[in-house]
């Protein structure tokens, strides 16, 4: 899921990460792995937000998928894993 910038703000206001900007070089390579989405960095690793619904992909609550966690505890490598549906649940509509 593509995040507008008003529902980036959103998420971060309600999970700690900060969305990985489009200039990084690894972006395309992600794409290429995981698809369209704005990917999130935080203190457990890399995520993304899809529809908390999948039959409902319009939807405006979003549920946090983990695609990779940190290795070492300066975060500075990350390894991936098969994508991991978290328990944390975003409401994109809401107000930052």
């Amino acid at each position: 899921m593509k995040l507008t910038s008003e529902q980036i703000i959103s998420t971060a206001s309600q999970f700690e990460a900060e969305a990985v900007p489009e200039s990084i070089s690894i972006v395309p390579q992600l794409r290429d792995l995981y698809g369209e989405h704005t990917f999130l960095l935080g203190g457990n690793g890399l995520h993304i937000v899809e529809p908390a619904e999948p039959n409902q992909p319009d939807s405006t609550i979003g549920r946090v998928v983990k695609l990779a966690s940190w290795t070492n505890p300066d975060h500075t490598t990350l390894a991936t894993h098969p994508p991991a549906r978290t328990n944390i649940v975003i409401d994109l509509d809401k107000a930052a």
